[in-house]
């Protein structure tokens, strides 16, 4: 979640596993109704996507063609820093990426990002 031109924006990330490997698809929402205070959502421990939808904001799907589409406008607005820092995980049916061994832990950044 961050903010760009004075619009509040959500990346959500979902990562599936294969049997080989993950793959990583995005979306990215524009968030309406809500201002960002990432110590409260922190404090809820609580999913970002679930904690924004309580709150009311409405969550306005952004629409492109492909993932590389999405990632180059990611990076039209984002420095790769930030991109990273800002990014939530959303691992569904997956490990906690802080417990993953270090090989696996790329092989899932690798994908993120």
């Amino acid at each position: 979640m961050f903010t760009f031109e004075n619009e509040t924006r959500l990346i959500i990330r979902h990562i599936t596993k294969a049997k080989i490997k993950e793959s990583c698809t995005s979306t990215l929402y524009k968030v309406q109704n809500y201002e960002i205070i990432p110590e409260e959502i922190i404090k809820k421990n609580e999913d970002i996507e679930v904690y924004i939808k309580k709150s009311g904001a409405i969550l306005e799907k952004i629409e492109f063609k492909n993932e590389t589409d999405l990632q180059q406008t990611f990076l039209s607005f984002l420095p790769p820093k930030e991109v990273f820092v800002n990014t939530v995980f959303l691992m569904q049916d997956s490990d906690n990426i802080f417990e993953l061994l270090p090989s696996e832990r790329l092989t899932v950044l690798k994908n993120v990002f």
